[in-house]
């Protein structure tokens, strides 16, 4: 008789601290589902903005008109190699000018060509889809410039720099990436004038679009 008790009592302490312990144990399977980790996955990204040495401009003299943008355009690709670190590799165009006059059409663009790095450990993280950055890259800056009137005279200029900056990414979801960046560029001087200008550097206030890709580790 009391063995049945004995085993009566441990069935009924199973049945009812068997559901506590099941309450409390924790569920890791949602958490884990919601952190996008970029480790060992690429990004390739669109970005547009604005330099801050001159806004965009149209001039019309007696001579000719002239079409003046200092518009900033990227397109980008980026590997996380590790948990707080990606490579980064970046062209585009960051200044263009068109002038056209009874002498000709004469236009000038700047083109870039970066590469560097972009340091965004998972400590910085604002929540589960905000992460703050910091980068910095550099390489050749190429500057064209052609003037067509009887003749086509073409001539290409090269100026090393740089540039330092910081921004954030917003990951609503696997696959997609959103952000903004402010960044400095510091460049040497042309030896002669590419547009209207000798020299590149000031700052730039870029918005970015980006494809995330690759299953990551």
């Amino acid at each position: 008789m009391r063995r049945i008790d004995a085993i009566a009592a441990a069935a009924l302490a199973v049945a009812v601290f068997s559901p506590a312990e099941a309450q409390t144990a924790p569920d890791t399977t949602t958490a884990d589902s919601d952190v996008v980790h970029l480790t060992g996955r690429h990004m390739i990204g669109l970005s547009m903005g604005v330099m801050d040495h001159m806004a965009s401009i149209v001039s019309v003299t007696v001579s000719g008109v002239s079409v003046n943008s200092q518009g900033a355009f990227w397109v980008g690709y980026g590997h996380w190699f590790d948990t707080d670190w990606a490579l980064l590799a970046e062209t585009g165009v960051v200044s263009s000018q068109v002038s056209v006059s009874g002498a000709g059409t004469e236009t000038a663009a700047l083109f870039p060509i970066l590469f560097g790095l972009r340091y965004q450990p998972e400590d910085w993280a604002l929540g589960e889809k905000v992460r703050p950055y910091i980068g910095g890259a550099a390489g050749p800056y190429f500057g064209f410039q052609t003037v067509a009137g009887w003749s086509v005279d073409v001539g290409v200029q090269t100026a090393i720099g740089g540039r330092l900056g910081a921004g954030f990414d917003v990951i609503p979801n696997r696959h997609i990436s959103l952000g903004a960046v402010l960044r400095y560029h510091a460049v040497t001087d042309f030896d002669r004038v590419i547009g209207s200008r000798d020299n590149y550097s000031g700052f730039e206030f870029s918005l970015r679009f980006g494809v995330l890709l690759g299953a990551g580790r």
